[in-house]
């Protein structure tokens, strides 16, 4: 997929009504991988860009660590707004 298609999509999706809120997955004529994406990307660029696949295990394991260790609610965006429609009398 070419940048002019990409800008072509982005133009009508960031102009017209419909596309609120909603997700588009450009594709072109044939699945590339991370690696080819960036030989792409060195190739217009005339620059030396490399790919480094990377173990995914570390943040996998924070991620998951933190799913299990939740922030306090008194923390939270959510019971924040909860305090502040109490305050005002909004939420019981």
């Amino acid at each position: 997929m070419s940048t002019e298609d990409i800008a072509a999509v982005a133009a009508i999706a960031l102009t017209e009504d419909g596309h609120e809120g909603k997700g588009y997955a450009p594709v072109g004529p044939e699945p590339l991988t991370l690696t080819e994406v960036v030989e792409h990307i060195s190739w217009v660029t005339q620059r030396r860009i490399s790919y480094v696949e990377t173990d995914r295990s570390p943040i996998r394991d924070a991620l998951l660590a933190a799913a299990h260790h939740p922030k306090p609610p008194s923390t939270t965006a959510s019971s924040m707004s909860t305090r502040s429609l109490r305050r005002t009398g909004c939420a019981q």
